[in-house]
């Protein structure tokens, strides 16, 4: 059966991929860090803004804002040029990515602020820290501590629409048990299909 097209549309995207039988791929500070890097340089080629990031040992989920319809080719990129890095790293070969990336496109605002928080909460979740932006591997940690901000997110939103009080104030509020549901996989197609027309 043939693959479904990718959503490709100017605008905000939410994507996320994990690492083949759930391996760590991301475990130390020069993974994490050279996982940045490359995406900052994917950014700066492709003409996209970083709005926000969660790196996790085995996953990672990127908030991005694309000016062409060029997603697949900045996936593509970075997912191709980090399995090359950490093969060579580690001395491995094969596949290195569960599978294609995850992506949603984000068509309303509202729906933005929710995505935000998820990203920023998945340390929570994981009991890697209890507090937002206390985990060093998001972009408001990097906003609120004393680590810059990479390149590539620096016109962020979470940048651009916040000061760091009100960044903490929007972040405190966990997600509703709605705002949840609006995440879940199957309202995210039906949300999309139905702005698609």
């Amino acid at each position: 059966m043939a693959r479904k097209p990718r959503v490709d549309f100017i605008g905000f995207h939410h994507v996320a991929n994990q690492g083949m039988h759930n391996n760590k791929i991301l475990a130390t500070i020069i993974e994490k860090n050279k996982f940045l890097e490359i995406v900052c340089k994917a950014c700066n080629t492709y003409d996209i803004t970083l709005h926000d990031y969660c790196l996790m040992d085995n996953h990672y989920h990127l908030l991005l804002e694309t000016r062409r319809e060029n997603l697949s080719f900045f996936m593509r990129q970075i997912n191709g040029n980090y399995a090359i890095y950490f093969n060579k790293k580690q001395e491995r070969s094969g596949p290195l990515w569960l599978g294609r990336y995850k992506s949603w496109h984000i068509i309303h605002e509202e729906y933005l602020d929710y995505t935000i928080k998820y990203i920023e909460y998945d340390p929570i979740k994981a009991d890697l820290s209890f507090f937002v932006s206390d985990y060093p591997y998001t972009l408001s940690a990097a906003i609120l501590g004393p680590e810059p901000v990479v390149e590539c997110a620096k016109k962020s939103m979470l940048i651009e629409r916040f000061t760091q009080s009100e960044l903490k104030e929007f972040l405190r509020k966990d997600l509703t048990k709605d705002e949840l549901g609006a995440l879940d996989d199957e309202k995210r197609k039906k949300i999309t299909k139905d702005k698609k027309g």
